[in-house]
């Protein structure tokens, strides 16, 4: 759920947004995307084995999938989103899509990236005023990403604007 669609939430259940700091975390989109990949087993008719018609025996290779892939997104959610979002792509996946509303207001006070946790910390520590050690959970296993090629790439920047951004992709 996005951050404008928590703050609506919060409205409609007769709480001020403006009394919560709202935050979230982000990591790398390549690395978010293998994870995503390597979790859901997209098949080569585009479904994930959540799916009751999910095939575990065409499994569509990564890149394939980085390529040609995409993820659905929510009637209620996508009220909210910014107008590129879609479920064509892997743009609900964006930190846009989950920051910003339809009109690009930015929704949150404050975000990170998860390969920082010590920066997170630190912060919430300030906040909260005691020590907060965050668990280290969601550990893929070791197996390497494909190197992904450009013109891939350049397919997933206009979907990660600001991840590319900030990780230099």
């Amino acid at each position: 759920m996005s951050a404008p669609a928590i703050k609506s939430l919060l409205f409609k259940q007769g709480f001020d947004p403006e009394d919560y700091t709202i935050f979230t975390v982000t990591r790398h989109p390549l690395t978010m995307l293998w994870s995503y990949y390597k979790f859901f087993e997209p098949d080569e008719n585009g479904r994930y084995n959540y799916s009751e018609s999910h095939d575990a025996k065409t499994l569509v290779p990564f890149l394939s999938w980085m390529e040609n892939g995409r993820i659905g997104i929510g009637k209620y959610w996508a009220n909210y989103t910014p107008d590129f979002v879609n479920d064509k792509n892997f743009s609900p996946l964006s930190l846009e899509a989950h920051i910003f509303d339809r009109e690009g207001e930015n929704h949150v006070d404050k975000w990170f990236s998860i390969e920082e946790p010590t920066l997170i910390e630190q912060w919430l520590s300030g906040i909260l005023g005691s020590p907060v050690e965050l668990g280290r959970v969601n550990a893929s296993e070791d197996k390497r990403m494909p190197e992904v090629p450009e013109y891939i790439l350049e397919k997933l920047r206009p979907q990660f604007p600001m991840e590319c951004q900030a990780y230099d992709l």
